[in-house]
């Protein structure tokens, strides 16, 4: 499987490019801690091209955890025209294009591409580290190929894990409410199904805006909304050091929150 390598003094990347330009790995070098989680059972060794027509668990089997692109559709499959839009969508799982590559002393700046087979979109991402610079900017662009107007749902899937993530771990963002999924309740989830509260809720003595302890059985699901300006932060007050996103809200006006501390069991 092809990846892409890009890093200054401050961080680096791996890049998947044939499966989904997933970012595998982001990793802070002054302390050598890589900030995403990664699933137990890894990439698939050998698998060649993956499908497209995915179900959920073939996503799920091919998901090595770090940062997905989700795109034309999240979470459940549902049908558009006739034609199912899979979990998570295609684009995590197409294989990209690296369409160019240019570094020089002050930058490095990899564009790369796809175009979808069950729906007329094509994508490109930019990725950009400047030197010295702690911040990785990712431009993405999605063009509607055919004739007719289509739907879609359009957002980004990096998951947080240990050794950066723990209890240690603060969230602050510029939402002003938090909607608890109404579908989803999951083990210890201190939300009540459908309802919004405002952010940061404090329920039953649990404060959102603190990530509970690896061992705390909860698993949640909401969505952040109310964003004057589109950010979230993840601050690990032990390490000294932490993980932040900044968005335009206006194309992008929810954050989900999801939240699995070995709360759910079963499969996976």
């Amino acid at each position: 499987m092809r990846g892409l390598r890009m890093q200054n003094d401050v961080i680096s990347l791996t890049v998947l490019i044939d499966k989904g330009a997933d970012i595998l790995e982001l990793t802070y070098r002054p302390k050598g801690i890589d900030v995403l989680w990664k699933s137990p059972w890894g990439l698939p060794a050998g698998a060649g091209p993956l499908p497209t027509c995915a179900s959920a668990q073939t996503w799920l089997d091919a998901y090595p955890g770090g940062w997905q692109t989700i795109f034309p559709n999240g979470g459940d499959a549902c049908t558009v025209e006739g034609v199912e839009y899979t979990f998570h969508g295609e684009a995590a799982l197409a294989a990209w294009t690296l369409e160019s590559l240019r570094t020089d002393d002050t930058s490095c700046h990899a564009r790369l591409a796809t175009r979808l087979r069950r729906s007329p979109f094509r994508i490109t991402k930019e990725l950009i580290l400047t030197a010295g610079s702690p911040a990785l900017v990712i431009r993405e662009r999605i063009t509607n190929e055919g004739g007719d107007p289509m739907p879609y749902m359009w957002s980004q899937h990096p998951a947080f894990g240990a050794p950066f993530l723990s209890g240690d771990c603060r969230i602050d963002t510029g939402a002003t409410s938090v909607t608890a999924d109404d579908l989803r309740d999951g083990p210890g989830n201190p939300l009540r199904p459908g309802r919004t509260y405002v952010w940061p809720p404090a329920i039953e003595g649990q404060d959102l805006s603190l990530v509970p302890a690896e061992g705390s059985g909860r698993a949640l699901l909401g969505y952040l909304g109310g964003f004057e300006a589109g950010w979230f932060a993840i601050t690990n007050t032990r390490l000294g050091f932490g993980v932040a996103l900044t968005w335009p809200s206006d194309a992008l006006p929810y954050a989900w929150m999801w939240q699995e501390m070995h709360a759910s069991p079963g499969y996976p």
